[in-house]
C-alpha cells in the first residue's frame, strides 16, 4: 500500500521476499518496505505500486522503478540466477542511456510478468513470456530479463496485467489485449491468443481495467460495468457460469466509480465494485469469504459487502494512472475507508495481526506514521511592494508552515518579524525602514514538526524620498529638523516622525484650488491636489497626498500615509487606514472599513459597510458588494465579483475574473 510520504506498506505471505523487509516471513501486520541504502533505511519517493503472484514493483518519483521478490522468470528484472531478492532492487534497462529503466510513471505486476507505463504512452514489459503476456510481438520463448517495449501503443493512460495476458487504455478510452486467451480473457470474439496488442473492439468510453488470472472488468464513464473470460466461479456477473469471450454487462450495479479483479492462481476469480455512496459488492469465488457478504457461498452476481461504509473513492490522474482505494487479492480482499480485508488470512494477508480468517471486513493495524523529517520547501520569495519606509514579501511553501523574515543591512541582518501561521501562502510587511536603502533578507519557515527550511540571502531597496525633499541632516525623515528644505515631511516610521517641533519648517500644502471646508483638520504635511473636495468634519492624517478630482465625504478619515489617485471617492464615515491606496476612479461607499496596507486599484468599486482586512490587495475593475467582510493578506485579482455578504478568510487568492458568493 502506498503512503501519502511516499512510503510502502506490506503485509501477508512474505515467502518469496515479496514483502521488501529483508526476510521471508509471512507478517500479519503492514509494515514498511526497506531500502538499505536509503538515509532511515525505508523505501521513499514512491509514486505508484503493484503487486504480483509473487513479486512487487514499485515507480519512484524520479522515474526509475525498484522490484523485489520472486524472480524465476526475470519479473524482477535479475538475471534468473538470482531466484529471488528481500529488498529492492533498480530494475536495470540496458537501452536506456543511464543504464537503467526511466520516465516511469506507473507499474503493473501480473502473476509471473511486469509492465511499465513512461510518460510518453508507452509499456515496457519483462518476466515470463510462455503465452506471449509480454505484448512484444514474439510468440511464448524464454523469460526476458529487460524490459522491453509492448508492440503498436501509443497513448496509453493505464494497464492491467492478468494471470498471463495484458490489456491496455488509451487516452481515447479504447481497450488492447494481448497474451493468453483460453477463457476468453482477452475479450476479442474468440479463445485465440495474442502476441501483440489487439482492439477490443465491443469497448469504447472505458476509464478503468481490471484484470484476474483469467478474467477481466472494465468500467465505462456512465458507470457501467463490463466482463469476460473465465466465469466459472461466477467472476464475470452475467448470473452464469459460462465463459465469455466478448465482454458482458454485469448484473445489477449502479453508480460505480472502480472496479477490482482478484484471484491469482488458475483455480480462483472474484470481483470487486466500489459505488458511489462509498459500499461495495462482489461477486465470484467465494470460498474463503473474500466476497465480505458474510458467507462462504460463490455468487453468480453482485452481492453487497457487509458492514462497510464509506470506502474512499479513486484518485484519478490526468494522463494515467488511476490511485485505486480497493483491491482483490488470490482469495482476499481489502478496502480503504480505514484499511479493511475480508477473506483468507492463513498468511496474515488481511493485515489484522492474526491469522484467522473472515467472512466480513475486520479492520487491519495500520503502523503509526514515520515521524516527520523533511523541512517545507520554499518557492517564489517576491518583494510586492515597497515604499520609503516598508515592503511586502510573499511566498509559499509545500506544506502548511510559520515563518518569520530576518532583515538587515547587511547579510547578518539583526532584525526579525514574524509572519504567518500554518499557511501555504505567506505575506509579511516590514516597517520601519529607511528610504532609498538596501535590505538584505532572507524567509525562514517551519512546518508543525519543526522542521525548518531558510531561502538564500535576498535584496530589496526602498523607494526614495521625493526629488523636492532633501534629507540634509540624514536622520531619515525628510524635511525636517535641521533640513531646510520646506517640501513634504519624510516617513517616520512611514512618512512623518511625528515630532510637531521638526516639521515646522513643513507645513500642510493646499491648493487654492481646493474646496476645504473650514472645520476640515488638516495633518502637517499633507498635500491637497487641484480640484479635490474635502467636506466637512474630515480629518486627514499627516504626509496624505490626493490626487487630483479627488472627493473625501464628511466623517471620513484617512490616515497617514494613505494615497487617494485621481478621481478617487470616499464617502462618508469611511475608515481608510495607514498605507493604503485607492485606485484611479475607484470608490469606497459609506461606512466602509478599510485596513492599513491595503492596495485598491483602478476602477473597482467597494459598497457600504464592507470591511477590508490588512495588507490586502484588490484588482482592477473589481466590484464588491455591501457588507462583505475580507480577511487579511487576501490577494483578489482583476474582474473579480464579491457578492453581498460574502466572508473571504485571511490568506485567500481570488484569481482573476472570478465570482465569490
Amino acid at each position: 500500500m502506498l503512503q501519502e510520504d511516499g512510503t510502502v506498506l506490506t503485509w501477508g505471505d512474505g515467502g518469496s521476499g515479496q514483502l521488501g523487509n529483508g526476510t521471508q516471513i509471512d507478517n500479519p501486520t503492514p509494515n514498511n518496505v526497506i531500502d538499505p541504502s536509503s538515509p532511515g533505511g525505508l523505501l521513499k519517493n514512491v509514486k505508484h505500486v503493484a503487486a504480483g503472484g509473487h513479486h512487487t514493483l514499485a515507480a519512484m518519483s524520479d522515474g526509475t522503478v525498484r522490484a523485489w521478490g520472486l524472480n524465476a522468470d526475470g519479473q524482477v528484472g535479475l538475471p534468473l540466477a538470482t531466484v529471488f531478492t528481500t529488498a529492492p532492487v533498480k530494475v536495470s534497462d540496458p537501452s536506456d542511456p543511464s543504464g537503467f529503466l526511466s520516465d516511469v510513471k506507473a507499474v503493473y505486476a501480473g502473476y509471473n510478468f511486469s509492465v511499465a507505463l513512461k510518460n510518453n504512452g508507452t509499456l515496457w514489459a519483462w518476466g515470463d513470456n510462455q503465452s506471449s503476456q509480454l505484448g512484444i510481438g514474439v510468440v511464448g520463448g524464454p523469460p526476458h530479463v529487460n524490459p522491453t517495449q509492448v508492440v503498436g501503443l501509443t497513448n496509453v493512460v493505464d494497464m492491467a496485467a492478468g494471470g498471463s495476458f495484458g490489456l491496455a487504455l488509451t487516452a481515447s478510452g479504447t481497450v488492447y489485449a494481448w497474451g493468453s486467451n483460453g477463457y476468453g480473457e482477452l475479450g476479442i470474439g474468440t479463445f485465440v491468443g495474442h502476441e501483440s496488442p489487439v482492439q477490443v473492439t465491443s469497448l469504447s468510453q472505458i476509464r478503468q481495467i481490471s484484470a484476474g488470472p483469467t478474467h477481466a472488468i472494465a468500467l465505462d464513464n456512465t458507470g457501467e460495468v463490463y466482463a469476460w473470460g473465465r466465469n466459472a466461479y461466477g467472476q464475470v456477473g452475467d448470473g452464469t457460469l459460462a465463459n465469455s469471450d466478448m465482454p458482458v454487462s454485469v448484473v445489477g450495479l449502479m453508480n460505480v466509480i472502480s472496479v477490482a479483479a482478484g484471484g491469482r492462481q488458475f483455480n480462483s476469480g472474484h470481483s470487486l465494485a466500489l459505488l458511489a455512496d462509498g459500499t461495495m459488492k462482489a461477486w465470484g469465488l467465494n470460498s474463503s469469504g473474500q466476497l465480505g457478504d458474510g458467507t462462504f457461498t460463490n455468487r453468480l452476481t453482485p452481492v453487497p459487502v457487509v458492514g462497510l461504509t464509506n470506502v474512499r473513492p479513486p484518485t484519478w490522474v490526468e494522463g494515467g494512472p488511476v490511485y485505486l482505494t480497493i483491491a482483490a487479492g488470490d482469495t482476499s480482499s481489502m478496502a480503504l475507508s480505514s484499511l479493511h480485508g475480508w477473506g483468507d488470512n492463513s498468511s496474515g494477508q488481511l493485515g489484522n495481526g492474526t491469522f484467522t480468517s473472515s467472512p466480513t471486513p475486520v479492520e487491519a493495524i495500520l503502523p503509526p506514521p514515520p515521524a516527520d523529517t523533511t523541512a517545507p520547501e520554499i518557492s517564489e520569495v517576491t518583494l510586492e511592494a515597497a515604499s520609503t519606509s516598508t515592503a511586502r514579501i510573499a511566498w509559499l511553501t509545500s506544506e502548511p508552515a510559520s515563518s518569520v523574515v530576518d532583515y538587515g543591512l547587511t547579510a547578518a541582518y539583526g532584525s526579525t518579524a514574524n509572519g504567518s501561521t500554518d499557511v501555504f501562502g505567506h505575506r509579511m510587511t516590514l516597517t520601519g525602514l529607511s528610504p532609498n536603502t538596501t535590505y538584505h533578507y532572507r524567509v525562514t519557515s517551519a512546518d508543525a514538526a519543526n522542521n525548518a527550511a531558510q531561502s538564500e540571502d535576498l535584496t530589496f531597496t526602498t523607494a526614495p524620498l521625493p526629488s523636492s525633499c532633501v534629507d540634509q541632516d540624514q536622520d531619515g525623515f525628510g524635511a525636517n529638523g535641521t533640513d531646510t528644505s520646506t517640501c513634504p515631511a519624510g516617513p517616520t516610521p512611514d512618512c512623518d516622525d511625528l515630532n510637531p517641533a521638526n516639521n515646522s519648517a513643513a507645513p500642510p500644502v493646499i491648493d487654492p484650488l481646493a474646496d476645504v471646508d473650514p472645520t476640515a483638520v488638516i495633518g502637517n504635511g499633507a498635500q491637497i491636489a487641484a480640484g479635490a473636495q474635502v467636506k466637512k468634519n474630515v480629518v486627514i492624517g499627516q504626509g496624505v497626498i490626493l490626487g487630483i478630482d479627488t472627493s473625501v465625504d464628511k466623517d471620513s478619515q484617512v490616515l497617514a500615509c494613505s494615497v487617494l489617485k485621481t478621481d478617487a471617492k470616499l464617502m462618508k464615515h469611511v475608515t481608510f487606514g495607514p498605507s493604503s491606496v485607492l485606485g484611479l476612479d475607484s470608490s469606497v461607499d459609506k461606512d466602509a472599513v478599510i485596513g492599513s496596507y491595503v492596495t485598491i486599484g483602478d476602477q473597482t468599486d467597494i459598497d457600504k459597510t464592507t470591511h477590508v482586512g490588512d495588507d490586502t490587495t484588490i484588482g482592477n475593475n473589481t466590484l464588491i458588494d455591501k457588507e462583505v467582510t475580507i480577511g487579511q493578506n487576501v490577494t483578489i485579482g482583476n474582474d473579480v465579483e464579491v457578492k453581498k455578504n460574502a466572508v473571504i478568510p485571511n490568506g485567500a487568492v481570488i484569481p482573476d475574473g472570478a465570482t465569490v458568493n
